[in-house]
């Protein structure tokens, strides 16, 4: 599988790790949704057909956590209603 830079940017460095390794687990990202009309509603449709869903909704409904394949992130990547995808780490308080 080739990695297109445009879409892999869209993606912070541990998930392009992730993509260059063909890492086989799941993955918990955060997914910001572009400021369009019915991005929302495309994204998530995105995210239906390869079947995941939406685990949470944050910053008034731009950002949509879920859990994904990392063969889920180019071409979530690709969609020109995502503006970035994160790493949902796991933060603890001491």
């Amino acid at each position: 599988m080739s990695t297109n830079s445009q879409t892999t940017a869209k993606l912070d460095a541990y998930l392009q790790k992730a993509l260059a390794e063909k890492r086989p687990d799941l993955l918990r990202v955060m997914v910001r949704i572009a400021q369009r009309d019915g991005a929302d509603a495309r994204v998530r449709a995105l995210l239906t057909e390869r079947g995941r869903s939406v685990v949470s909704v944050l910053s008034g409904g731009r950002v949509l956590v879920t859990v994904v394949a990392v063969g889920d992130l180019e071409p979530l990547a690709a969609s020109d209603d995502v503006e970035r995808i994160s790493f949902d780490a796991v933060v603890k308080t001491q």
